[in-house]
């Protein structure tokens, strides 16, 4: 009997995959969901996750940034909307932000610290977005 390859998943999210003998679905879900698939799973699994029980491309986001060089006086502000509502923003660089949900589909940024914010915008469905704007 030819190998099958399964999926495991967690809300969607591919954790891993495997392919091995018809049957094993059960013995390899250590705690995920598992789907089987007819094909070899893509080359790069991360652009991928589970819906309805299949696999699905993650979509691309085009967040709007009305500027990429704020004043670093806490006042003067830069925008990043169009994003999936909902979603997290994670800021790295002078200032930091563990990952924080948003509703909306907006986000307000301000500074009071001169240097580069990392910005990381993850969304179930969607490829991770980056952007750095300067704070000077």
């Amino acid at each position: 009997m030819d190998d099958v390859t399964y999926v495991l998943h967690r809300d969607g999210a591919i954790m891993g995959w495997s392919r091995c003998a018809p049957g094993f679905a059960d013995t390899l879900a250590n705690g995920h969901a598992v789907i089987e698939i007819s094909a070899p799973p893509p080359a790069d699994i991360s652009a991928w996750f589970v819906q309805d029980g299949g696999l699905v491309a993650r979509a691309a986001m085009a967040p709007v940034v009305s500027t990429t060089e704020i004043v670093a006086d806490g006042v003067a502000t830069a925008e990043i909307s169009a994003l999936p509502d909902p979603c997290a923003v994670r800021i790295d660089g002078v200032v930091s932000l563990a990952s924080t949900p948003v509703a909306g589909g907006q986000v307000t940024l301000a500074c009071t610290s001169i240097g580069d914010l990392r910005i990381e915008v993850t969304a179930p469905g969607y490829l991770p977005w980056r952007a750095t704007i300067r704070a000077v």
